[in-house]
């Protein structure tokens, strides 16, 4: 192979394809990438050639890309940054928007009541986010698109499946490792900048041995 190539497989496909079907709007593209490459270099081909990945499979709509803007924005962040508010990290388990209370969140294992609700606004991730945005990590935006994910009618299986979906992509989450990159390098990136946010990581599975390019921006 060359330095780096797409690895699709039926497996793969299907369980993006699932996702796209709940309501999921993150792009998620997988490479093997030559080993001789430098763990840094890896993820900045990765985070290249998901961009690419994206203008070649755009009919509808021209995406740009200033690959001089991508250059060195790179920067290690940890896997609690790269996850956000809406998951704890320490319980491993993910915190959602209410099904019934739709305005208040929850643990995805405990009951919609009054007593159960949680303020991530207390969260230190929440709270050392400067950006003005709506989303902030990659829980956020896999569970909280403009229009809505919904696996069942129960915040329990949203979020089980939120939790198996991690485990198929990443298998170990104190393993991975993770950069994140500018999202002023195209223009992809620009109608989540209105409110909704924008996500644009790179992630390396050791275990799977494969680099993970995740690119998301939405708007209603």
């Amino acid at each position: 192979m060359g330095n780096i190539e797409l690895f699709e497989n039926k497996e793969l496909i299907n369980k993006l394809n699932e996702f796209d079907n709940f309501g999921g709007i993150i792009d998620i593209k997988i490479f093997k990438v030559d080993k001789s490459i430098s763990k840094y270099n890896s993820h900045f081909l990765t985070a290249k050639n998901s961009i690419l990945e994206l203008q070649n499979n755009s009919p509808y709509f021209k995406i740009d890309f200033d690959e001089n803007k991508l250059t060195g924005s790179g920067r290690k962040i940890s896997v609690q940054e790269f996850l956000g508010p809406w998951f704890d990290f320490e319980l491993k388990k993910p915190i959602l928007r209410g099904f019934r209370y739709l305005n208040n969140m929850f643990y995805f294992d405990m009951e919609e009541t009054d007593k159960n609700i949680i303020n991530i606004r207390d969260s230190e991730l929440f709270k050392s986010d400067t950006s003005e945005l709506l989303t902030i990590g990659f829980a956020q935006a896999f569970l909280n698109p403009v229009h809505g994910f919904r696996v069942s009618n129960s915040i329990y299986e949203t979020g089980k499946y939120f939790i198996d979906f991690c485990e198929f992509l990443f298998s170990d989450l104190n393993k991975i490792e993770i950069f994140k990159w500018s999202t002023d390098c195209s223009n992809y990136f620009d109608d989540g900048k209105e409110f909704w946010g924008t996500l644009f990581c790179t992630v390396y599975n050791p275990k799977k041995d494969y680099y993970i390019g995740i690119t998301a921006s939405d708007t209603d």
